[in-house]
């Protein structure tokens, strides 16, 4: 299904450590965004929704070279990642 322009994907994946997926083991949420200020943009309010910190927004060279992302994890414990591909500042 795809809802407005870009690319949907969704994924069911085994947890990294094997052991059976769970509330913050296992379940990853991630949203692409236009550009690196969206990604920013995202921080700082879900810090403030008593989210936690997993990495700060910045570039993950990594997985991409314009990978530009974020990480989160919501006050149940699932992670939620904002990202983006593009080189825009």
């Amino acid at each position: 299904m795809n809802y407005g322009a870009g690319q949907f994907c969704f994924s069911v994946v085994t947890s990294t450590d094997g052991t059976p997926a769970s509330v913050g083991n296992g379940v990853h949420v991630a949203f692409e965004a236009g550009d690196r200020p969206m990604i920013d943009a995202f921080y700082r309010p879900a810090l403030n929704c008593d989210g936690t910190e997993d990495g700060q927004p910045g570039l993950r060279p990594e997985y991409n070279t314009n990978y530009y992302g974020v990480f989160v994890f919501d006050p149940d414990g699932n992670k939620i990642e904002a990202v983006t591909y593009s080189a825009r500042k």
